[in-house]
């Protein structure tokens, strides 16, 4: 079975907190999450859906910060994904930092991330809202590759840490081989309190993982993913 399995499974202590949840933007999560364990293993600063951000040390402007990244053979091609920047300081040092804009702007909610993930949805792969109970929210499906992987992962893991401010609780996972790795994520969500685990594929237990699945028919998934 190729391709990443991945599962928002969580529950919530009324409907009301539902609603507000999606009204939480998703960037807000990672002051939250920086002191998270296991959060600093997948905080790499790569591009996701809400985009990336490159800082870039002794400069004092945004022509000359990008000037660098082009001498360094980093070059930034289309000057318009720019959304922010600002000046700032590096190790003692004035710095340019600044993002670039993703699928989804840089002030998503995670009623935005819900949107997308319903239409147009993930291009390649597959997403499901399973029918759940009135206080609970399930997600699932297939990410086509590794790159789309890390292109979810983040945001997803923000809608996790968002639900546990309003006092869910529950898991992000994702699980599975492609382009030569094989991922296994597990965001576990108890209130504030958010742990960050990235296990090795040999110690997985099959019973626990149908438990954190929800019992997902994860061979049904997939074909209906193949056959798409």
């Amino acid at each position: 079975m190729a391709g990443i399995y991945f599962r928002i499974g969580l529950d919530f202590p009324t409907t009301g907190a539902i609603e507000h949840w999606k009204e939480i933007g998703l960037l807000t999560q990672w002051e939250h999450l920086k002191e998270a364990p296991g959060f600093n293993g997948i905080d790499m600063g790569d591009d996701d859906l809400l985009g990336g951000e490159i800082t870039v040390g002794k400069q004092t402007e945004l022509d000359g910060a990008i000037a660098y990244l082009h001498e360094i053979g980093f070059p930034l091609d289309d000057r318009t994904r720019i959304a922010e920047w600002r000046r700032t300081v590096e190790d003692g040092d004035p710095a340019v930092w600044f993002a670039t804009a993703g699928t989804l702007p840089r002030r998503a909610t995670v009623g935005d991330l819900l949107a997308h993930l319903r239409s147009p949805g993930v291009d390649g792969g597959l997403v499901e809202f399973p029918a759940a109970e009135d206080t609970t929210v399930v997600i699932h499906g297939f990410l086509p590759d590794y790159d789309t992987y890390r292109e979810y992962r983040l945001p997803m893991i923000y809608a996790g840490s968002a639900a546990g401010q309003l006092g869910g609780r529950g898991t992000v996972s994702f699980l599975g081989p492609s382009d030569g790795e094989y991922v296994v994520t597990f965001a576990d969500v108890d209130g504030t309190s958010v742990e960050i685990n990235e296990p090795d594929p040999q110690d997985l237990i099959e019973e626990e993982l149908m438990e954190r699945f929800g019992g997902a028919d994860l061979d049904s998934l997939y074909d209906a993913w193949k056959s798409q």
